[in-house]
Parts: structure tokens; sequence; C-alpha cells
């Protein structure tokens, strides 16, 4: 790595669910015990079993997990320390939400936005005017308001 640059935390995904919807011999054991009824009633309204309809939804969702860059499909147990992840049941992500996410997991980025957002609300707190009432602070607040006036950003643009 050159200079000051650190490496980005990887990503994975986690996919929660672990129920084999293909197996429907299987799935009265996998389920909560208050679920029974409403798999009966789905199946008796709709004309896809529960079951199958679930796995396609779940092969639906992990052909989509497959296409995201620089994110891996990992179980719980092989994630490691410090990776960012994203937990998923039947989600999708759009394929390029890691390289949308990673300035935002840069923790320089993450503390910059924090202290812009504090700067923020500052100026808005003092441009207004609008502490306490109290007689005693109006000198103090005048004196902030100043402050925070002259208090310029470098190389930062500020939309009010």
């Amino acid at each position: 790595m050159a200079g000051s640059e650190t490496a980005s935390p990887s990503v994975c995904i986690w996919v929660r669910t672990a129920i084999d919807w293909a197996d429907e011999a299987a799935l009265p054991a996998r389920l909560e015990p208050a679920f029974p009824p409403k798999l009966e009633l789905w199946n008796e309204t709709f004309s896809i079993p529960y079951h199958r309809f679930r796995h396609e939804v779940c092969e639906i969702a992990r052909l989509n997990l497959s296409r995201v860059a620089g994110a891996t499909v990992r179980p719980w147990e092989e994630i490691p320390d410090g990776a960012i992840v994203l937990p998923v049941d039947d989600d999708w992500f759009a394929p390029d939400i890691v390289e949308r996410l990673t300035p935002r997991l840069d923790t320089a980025a993450i503390a910059k936005r924090r202290l812009l957002g504090k700067y923020a609300r500052y100026r808005r707190l003092y441009d207004d005017r609008a502490l306490g009432g109290a007689e005693w602070a109006k000198p103090y607040v005048e004196r902030m308001a100043a402050l925070m006036a002259e208090l310029g950003l470098r190389g930062v643009r500020v939309v009010r």
C-alpha cells in the first residue's frame, strides 16, 4: 500500500436464512410452531406451493448476490473480523453496492462527515441565535456566532 492509504474492510454478504426450501419433507421441522397454519393457508390460496415459491425467490436472490462486485457470500462463521456485513434473507443489492459504499467505509471520511455535520449544526445554531433566550447568555452567543462566521472551510462547499 502506498502512502497513507489503508485497505478497505472486506465486504461480506451473509445469507441469514438457511432453510432448504426445495426439501418439502424437511420443511415442517424447520418452521416456527405458529407458521404451519400460514403455510397451509398459502397453499390453499395460491397455485404455487409455498415451499416452491420461497425456493424460487431464494434462487433469484442468490443469482443477484453472485453479481455483486467486490463482495463475497459467506456463512457467518467464515466472516473475518472487521468485515462489513450485508445481512440478507432474499434481498437484492445493486451490483455496484460495494463501490458505492466504499467511500463511506473509510475511517477518515467517516470522521470528516461527522465533523462537518457538527460544524453545520453549530453554524445553524449560532446563525439563528437560537440559544436559550437567557439574557446572561446573549454576549456568549453573539461571540460564538461571530466566531462561527469566521470559521471557514478549506476546499469544502457547504450548502445551506
